[in-house]
């Protein structure tokens, strides 16, 4: 792991804390690199195309002045990034989601996917490099023709910007299918199980999915709106076992009534105890489906063929700034 600190004229590079180089991704074959930058803005790399997620870099969660503060600065600011970058996924347009200075940042310079209805608001400030997409739509990437985005469906709402605005827009996750790899970057969203199993049988197998595990405090009231950490971990399972998931949209702005050290901690526990019910079965070679626990997701997704790939998932937090480098499954 190491930290994307700066970058070069046509290539990414990255270094150590001494400034130097440690890894070139233009050196290694179809790499995805993935760096969180807080709640949910994440910066990912999957077969040369980057890719910025749900982009906010204001020091408050709705503008430099307005909102719950952030709890730790950028680690980097937009500029250290921005000529680099190749398109931009938006899940839906909450102030914590959807920065208008970034946006205005970035203008027409990069290619906007957004969920149906929102483009309108791109429109309105002179960018029309945006692609509107409605749930199992998929479309090809110009830049990159080879590449897929596919708008997947989430348990969510959008709104607030405005008084009159609320779920005039549609809210998403999405799934990128390169020629080897998919990942899938989840925005905002209650558990389903039937949700995620349909992306999962459509998607699967994932080397990479970004997955929010905070704001789940207090549970009756979010519940449906965004999952904990224990539902983070179901909702895994339920995709088919991605390579590498990593918990995001936690630790950045306090929206709830949870520490803002929990979830990952929380995390941590319900995969400890999601790999020993796991070792378990391993062990008795037999499933207890009527167990209400994350006993229940193995066993309504193992099969035969899918152990080497459940035993090689993993779930996990990041720090702030922290880059994984992923290999391509074909290495």
């Amino acid at each position: 792991m190491t930290k994307l600190y700066s970058k070069s004229k046509d290539t990414w590079v990255y270094l150590n804390k001494n400034g130097t180089e440690v890894i070139n991704p233009e050196k290694a074959k179809n790499p995805i690199t993935f760096t969180w930058l807080g709640q949910s803005t994440c910066l990912i790399t999957i077969e040369g195309l980057a890719i910025l997620t749900d982009p906010v870099f204001t020091r408050r969660s709705i503008n430099e002045y307005l909102g719950p503060k952030r709890l730790r600065p950028v680690p980097c600011v937009l500029e250290d990034i921005q000529e680099n970058l190749d398109i931009v996924l938006v899940s839906h347009n909450h102030f914590d989601h959807l920065d208008s200075k970034v946006v205005a940042k970035l203008g027409n310079s990069v290619a906007w996917y957004v969920p149906l209805g929102l483009k309108y608001w791109f429109v309105e400030r002179g960018i029309n490099n945006v692609l509107e997409m409605n749930w199992w739509e998929e479309t090809k990437i110009k830049l990159r023709p080879d590449i897929t985005v596919a708008c997947v469906p989430a348990m969510h709402w959008s709104g607030f910007r405005t008084p009159f605005d609320k779920n005039e827009t549609l809210w998403c996750s999405f799934v990128i299918k390169g020629q080897n790899e998919n990942i899938f970057f989840c925005g905002d969203t209650g558990y389903s199980s039937e949700l995620f199993k349909a992306i999962g049988s459509r998607y699967s197998p994932l080397s990479l999915a970004a997955m929010p595990i905070g704001s789940f405090e207090p549970e009756f009231l979010m519940k449906h709106l965004h999952m904990g950490p224990t539902e983070a971990v179901k909702a895994h399972c339920d995709l088919g076992h991605p390579k590498v998931s990593v918990g995001i949209h936690w630790g950045t702005f306090m929206m709830s009534e949870e520490h803002y050290m929990d979830p990952p901690r929380a995390l941590n526990q319900a995969w400890k105890d999601y790999v020993k019910s796991r070792q378990r079965i391993q062990r008795t070679q037999r499933i207890q489906p009527e167990l209400d626990s994350i006993d229940n997701c193995l066993s309504s997704s193992v099969r035969e063929s899918d152990s080497d790939r459940i035993l090689d998932s993993q779930f996990i937090t990041t720090a702030l700034g922290e880059t994984l480098w992923i290999k391509s499954g074909l290495e």
